[in-house]
This record gives C-alpha cells, structure tokens and sequence, in this order.
C-alpha cells in the first residue's frame, strides 16, 4: 500500500487484482483509501483523484465537524445527559469505559426490539447474539454455530441502517454466501437496502472515526 498527497488530502492507495473500478472511501478523519485495479499506474490514479477533487472537499466539509455539546448516536448529534455529556468530552483525552458501554446498551435495547421483529418476518432465528469492536466488519453470522455479532460501530449509524444489518446477517443463516439468491431473499425483505448502501458509502468518514476515538483507544 503507497502513501500520496493530493491537494492537502493524504491518500492510501490501495491496488489488487479484486478491484475492478476505481473507489474512494474516507478511513479516518484525515485519510482516505483508494481501491484501484492491479493494472492501474499511479498517473491514472492521480487522473482519478483529480476527477474526483470535487468530491473529496465536499465530503471533507460537511462530515467532519465534532461538537462537545452533544454527542453522536444513531447518526445523528444529540443533547444527552449530563454525565454522558461530561463522559463523551473526555473521548478526546483519553479512554472512558464507562461511555463505550453506554453505547453497548443503547445498541442491545434497540437491536433487542428490532431483531425478533425481523427473525419473525423471515423465519430465521439466531441461537445468540453478542457484540464487538470491529471497525471493519458491521456483522457476522456463524453458520455453524447459528450466532450473530453486531459491531458497536452500528450504535454511530441511523436506525435503519441497523436494520439493514440485522437482515443482511440473518439472511446467512440460510444462504452462507453472497450469491444472487442471498441477495434476492435480502431484498425481498429490506425496504431500505438502496438507502443503506448510500449512507454506508457517504458517511463512513466520521462514523469511522469516532468509532475509533469510542471504541479502539
């Protein structure tokens, strides 16, 4: 993986034989990655980003604002508390168990809700469910064993997009890959799955990382 500079934005260029196009995606607050094929050379990277400059600034302008008066949950800034308010300022020096675990349970109650509700409407049920802090990996269904994990990252993303989700992995409890009857039986079911893939590619930037400041340090 290269490091390049680009008008002030430091890119991780990223090349591989199961790229076919050309992708950009913001990692950090300040990094962003660019997937290219294996065959692309670095001038036609560089026309890439080029062409794309004008995406870059407008996602950097609009997604990176923190604010210390209210917090980030379900994707949106909020007024909470007093205590989680004091709590989550102090994200910024150092470490606070106490507010990933409120993450931890704003997450279980309302996957606690949304779940059966979804398990029911397609016949699926997971024999557990249990959380991490993957930033990479939103869920992951063990077929084997029937259990689903739910990174706490999702607690950071709107409701629906928590949904489309819980649907997606449920879903691998009958259809282990991503084939087209995987994807089929995924949409039949997920009224919000264009949406999600949307927010998903637009937002990462932010969500990632305040997970990272949440849940990695």
């Amino acid at each position: 993986m290269n490091n390049v500079e680009f008008h002030g934005f430091r890119i991780k260029l990223r090349r591989g034989r199961g790229y076919k196009n050309f992708r950009l995606s913001y990692r950090g607050l300040d990094d962003i990655l660019l997937s290219a094929p294996k065959s692309s050379s670095i001038k036609e990277c560089m026309k890439f980003l080029e062409d794309s400059k004008q995406w870059l600034v407008a996602h950097k302008s609009t997604q990176y604002t923190i604010h210390k008066d209210k917090i980030f949950l379900f994707g949106e800034w909020i007024k909470s508390e007093l205590q989680v308010l004091d709590e989550w300022n102090r994200l910024w020096l150092y470490n606070d168990k106490k507010i990933v675990e409120f993450y931890r349970l704003k997450l279980q109650e309302y996957i606690s809700i949304s779940l059966p509700k979804f398990s029911k409407l397609l016949g699926l049920y997971p024999s557990d469910v249990v959380y991490g802090k993957s930033l990479n990996t939103l869920g992951s269904c063990y077929t084997v064993s029937k259990k689903i994990r739910f990174s706490l990252r999702l607690s950071l993303m709107p409701y629906y997009v928590i949904d489309s989700i819980i649907i997606h992995e449920l879903t691998h409890l009958e259809f282990r890959g991503h084939d087209c009857n995987f994807w089929n039986f995924v949409a039949q079911h997920d009224i919000n799955l264009v949406a999600t893939k949307t927010y998903l590619k637009t937002n990462s930037g932010l969500n990632r990382y305040i997970a990272k400041k949440l849940f990695k340090n």
